[in-house]
């Protein structure tokens, strides 16, 4: 959940690309963040200089971003999905 949390803070994430890393379903490319393609040393550094060059926009963006998926992301919503469906 850190990149909720870091949105929450109107902080952009970098997350590297992977198939065991579920943080990337939360990271909308140029909105909230950037997926780097891979934890090499130039593609991370590729995906923070993009972080950087969008500047204050993307704070923006990304604070708007948890605005609209604060809910359902929170504990509360996870808690209400996995209650329902045992009554499913």
């Amino acid at each position: 959940m850190v990149v909720v949390e870091a949105s929450a803070a109107g902080t952009p994430s970098v997350v590297v690309r992977g198939e065991d890393n579920a943080a990337t379903e939360l990271v909308e490319e140029g909105v909230n963040g950037f997926v780097a393609a891979s934890a090499s040393p130039e593609d991370l550094a590729d995906a923070i200089v993009r972080v950087h060059e969008a500047g204050g926009e993307l704070r923006t963006s990304t604070a708007a971003w948890f605005e609209r998926n604060a809910r359902r992301l929170s504990l509360d919503s996870s808690l209400d999905v996995v209650a329902k469906s045992y009554t499913a």
